[in-house]
C-alpha cells in the first residue's frame, strides 16, 4: 500500500532538518536555497513518481554537500539533484576551495553521476568575466521563468526537471522526460528564455 503523501513530507523534512541542524548553519543563502529551492521543496519532491527512498537519497546527498560548503565557508555553488545526478554550478573565490570542494562532493556516497559546473574567477578568461557575469538576482529570475514556463507547458511532468542557471548565463536541465517529444518541450522553453546564452541537456527518456 503507497505510504500517505503527509506521511512521507513528514520523513523528509526531519531528514533534511537533522542535517541542517547537526551542521550548525550559518549560511542562509547555502542552506535554505539549495535545500528548498535548487532541488525543488520537499511537497514537490514527496508528489513525484520516485519511491520513497530514491527521494530520500536524494536530500542526504544535498544535505552531504551544503555540509561542504559550511565548512569551506562558502555559499556561490549551486545545487541541483534528480536521481542521485548532481549538478552543481557557480563561481567560487579561487582554486583551492574550488578544489577542495570538488574532492568533498565526490567523496558524498550515492551520487551516480555529478555534473560539475563551477568554476573560479582566475580561471575564467578576463574578457568573459568583464563581458558579464550575472548577479545572483539575475540568476535566480532567469532559473524562476524557466522553472514557471515549465509549469505552464502543456505536456510537461515539471516535477520530473531540475533547472540550473550558471554565472555566464547558460541553463542547465537535469530530469526524466517520459518522451522525445517532452524533452524537446522542455529544451524549447529553456532556449526561449530571453537572457538564456546556453542550455545544457541532461535529461534521459524514460517512459
Amino acid at each position: 500500500m503507497p505510504m500517505p503523501i503527509k506521511k512521507i513530507v513528514f520523513i523528509l523534512f526531519c531528514v533534511s532538518f537533522i542535517g541542517l541542524f547537526n551542521s550548525r548553519i550559518y549560511s542562509a543563502h547555502a542552506d535554505i536555497e539549495d535545500i528548498l529551492v535548487s532541488p525543488k521543496t520537499l511537497i514537490d519532491r514527496a508528489i513525484e513518481a520516485r519511491s520513497t527512498a530514491d527521494i530520500i537519497k536524494d536530500n542526504e546527498i544535498i544535505i552531504g554537500v551544503n555540509k561542504a560548503m559550511i565548512k569551506l565557508k562558502t555559499y556561490r555553488p549551486s545545487t541541483e539533484i534528480y536521481e542521485q545526478n548532481l549538478i552543481i554550478t557557480g563561481l567560487l573565490l579561487n582554486k583551492e576551495t574550488h578544489d577542495s570542494l570538488k574532492q568533498a562532493v565526490n567523496e558524498i556516497p550515492n551520487i551516480k553521476q555529478v555534473y560539475w559546473h563551477a568554476d573560479y574567477s582566475s580561471n575564467l578568461n578576463k574578457n568573459l568575466i568583464n563581458q558579464a557575469t550575472l548577479e545572483w538576482n539575475e540568476i535566480l529570475a532567469l532559473r524562476t521563468e524557466i522553472k514557471f514556463n515549465l509549469i505552464r507547458t502543456k505536456g510537461i511532468a515539471d516535477v520530473n526537471f531540475r533547472v540550473s542557471v550558471d554565472v555566464m548565463g547558460n541553463a542547465y536541465i537535469l530530469g526524466r522526460a517520459r518522451s522525445e517529444k517532452e524533452r524537446n518541450r522542455v529544451l524549447r522553453v529553456a532556449n526561449n528564455t530571453q537572457g538564456i546564452k546556453k542550455v545544457v541537456n541532461y535529461i534521459v527518456v524514460r517512459p
